[in-house]
């Protein structure tokens, strides 16, 4: 027969072997220098997008959230106008795969109010929320992914992409073409 496998003896203070979990991803750094670059970024995200995802996008006024957004649009083929919702609070684009509901809680009082605007029936129809000023939202919703747009210059910004439930978007989105070759 077989022999056990013979363990090492263990003090009563040894915790026996390590667990290590998982690693946790890191969050990706992109330098966008230009809004071309940030174009490109934007419809790399298009690229990687998948129904009922929630992206937050983070960012002081002026960062490019809503140039992202229009970008991101631009990448699934939306050709019309894009405007920040700062007073409809959510632009839908239902015709778009996928659909893609652009969110500015900026106005928000309450987390209740901004739980009011039904964001899993959103989802659950097979959307996916862009939403800026998430803060808004006090952790009610985990977002797949977060995206912080910070101005470097005049025309230059970065964007810091950090993972959510979605731990490899980062390396997703740069494979998509985020950064020119």
């Amino acid at each position: 027969g077989r022999e056990p496998a013979l363990e090492p003896a263990r003090g009563d203070d040894d915790p026996g072997p390590a667990v290590h979990p998982r690693p946790s991803v890191t969050e990706t750094v992109l330098e966008l220098p230009s809004p071309e670059a940030t174009a490109l970024f934007g419809v790399a995200i298009a690229n990687v997008l998948k129904a009922g995802q929630v992206v937050f996008l983070e960012g002081e006024l002026g960062a490019g959230k809503t140039t992202l957004v229009r970008a991101i649009l631009s990448g699934l083929g939306w050709t019309g106008s894009v405007r920040s919702p700062s007073y409809a609070l959510v632009h839908g684009y239902p015709d778009l795969a996928p659909a893609i509901h652009h969110l500015d809680l900026y106005r928000i009082g309450s987390m209740e109010e901004a739980l009011g605007l039904d964001l899993d029936h959103l989802l659950d129809q097979g959307g996916t929320l862009l939403i800026e000023w998430a803060d808004r939202l006090e952790d009610a919703i985990k977002p797949s992914f977060t995206i912080a747009m910070e101005i470097t210059g005049t025309e230059s910004r970065q964007a810091r992409i950090t993972p959510g439930t979605d731990a490899y978007i980062g390396e997703r989105i740069i494979e998509k073409g985020a950064v020119p070759k």
